[in-house]
């Protein structure tokens, strides 16, 4: 195709947001046979023709696409490298819709109009892209310029190894990069703690975040393995504290939710289920502390809470109700040395009618308040004689 050098003014009435037309000046090299620019050459585009610069693209031009060269937005961001998307339109009205990165090629972002003439940049995204999308390369500083919305992520490295899936939440297929992400203390979490904040992610990702399998380091140290989606843990996963802490199971958003196991450094251990990361729903806690044992039963928030067995290391078991961790409501106590009281309790303690049996059958049906026997009672001996009495704060009166 031949090509002569030509440089004209252009204007164009495809607008971007605007109710005024957008101006365009071309020096460059341009076909013979259809005007359209070709070869090397530079567009300036201007909201008019006394306006200053709006962006600038220098470099070579193809069949009126734009593919190779810099593209300015002046004191803001330069990109460099080769483009896709960037043609003119045909007949009086011509038209010039955004060039993207297509191929290798690099963006840098500006702070200022000083940092731009000497060429500070702030942060860039630096690689191989595919139509304005980095597939392989670095992006620094990404919520600095803007990159990400993320408040914390320092660089994002991609490795280009794509898979794709269903995005089930909004729909189509979306395609799944891998890689690393690093973040820096965000300040205003938790009055610039750094308990809980991210410091380093290696594994699949989306875009900016972690989606998929992967693994993220915390600032504090400890450690999760396992699903993503779209920045939150979320399916199966294990998370390992600093202090021996480990929990393996499901995840939900972010928090513990569903079947797993959580098991603490001072020998506690918890199977079951969980929500919203409680214990929740059923579930078996083991415990070092004699006084506690093993619990097999209800939970709600966090808490023992509806019907439940309590196993103690001295022998002892109780078969019944819960409410906020302590024994409440109906329930059995089977003492170890074959004792047995059926009735009430309240807040752990016995409350109200209750009827104990002795190995040897003695039968005692009493009132109780606070753990003390209190009001008539009857005791029924083996050979049927009865006794009957009245107790006060656990004290016999008659």
């Amino acid at each position: 195709m031949k090509t002569h050098k030509i440089k004209k003014i252009l204007t164009d009435e495809f607008v971007w947001g605007l109710s005024n037309g957008r101006f365009y000046e071309y020096d460059g090299h341009v076909s013979i046979e259809d005007g359209q620019p070709h070869g090397k050459g530079k567009m300036t585009e201007k909201n008019s023709q006394d306006d200053i610069d709006n962006s600038i693209r220098d470099g070579e031009w193809e069949n009126g696409q734009f593919i190779k060269g810099t593209y300015y937005f002046p004191y803001i961001v330069k990109y460099i490298g080769s483009f896709s998307s960037s043609r003119t339109g045909s007949g009086e009205i011509k038209t010039f819709p955004d060039s993207e990165l297509h191929g290798d090629g690099a963006e840098y972002h500006y702070q200022s109009k000083k940092d731009y003439i000497n060429d500070k940049y702030s942060g860039y995204v630096k690689g191989v892209f595919k139509y304005g999308s980095l597939v392989k390369g670095e992006v620094l500083n990404a919520t600095l310029i803007k990159y990400s919305e993320y408040k914390s992520i320092k660089k994002i490295i991609l490795t280009g190894k794509i898979r794709t899936e269903e995005d089930i939440k909004h729909g189509g297929p979306v395609r799944i990069n891998s890689g690393e992400i690093f973040y820096e203390i965000d300040q205003a979490y938790a009055d610039g703690s750094d308990e809980g904040q991210y410091k380093k992610y290696k594994g699949e990702i989306d875009f900016d975040s972690p989606h998929g399998k992967g693994t993220m380091i915390f600032e504090h140290g400890s450690k999760y393995v396992g699903e993503w989606y779209y920045g939150a843990r979320n399916g199966q996963g294990t998370l390992t504290h600093t202090n021996g802490d480990k929990y393996i199971g499901q995840w939900k958003i972010g928090e513990v939710h569903g079947r797993g196991t959580f098991a603490a450094s001072n020998g506690i251990k918890y199977i079951g289920q969980f929500k919203n990361n409680k214990y929740h729903g059923q579930g078996t806690q083991l415990h070092p502390d004699a006084d506690e044992g093993k619990y097999v039963g209800q939970w709600k928030d966090g808490n023992k809470s509806g019907q439940g067995i309590n196993s103690y290391s001295n022998g002892d078991k109780y078969i019944g109700q819960w409410k906020e961790g302590e024994e409440s409501g109906q329930g059995t106590y089977l003492y170890s040395n074959g004792r047995k009281h059926v009735g009430k309790f309240k807040n752990g303690v016995l409350n109200g009618p209750g009827t104990v049996t002795d190995p040897d059958g003695s039968k005692y049906v009493s009132q109780w308040k606070d753990n003390q026997q209190y009001g008539k009672a009857t005791l029924t001996h083996p050979d049927g004689k009865i006794e009957k009495s009245i107790w006060k704060n656990g004290k016999l009166i008659k």
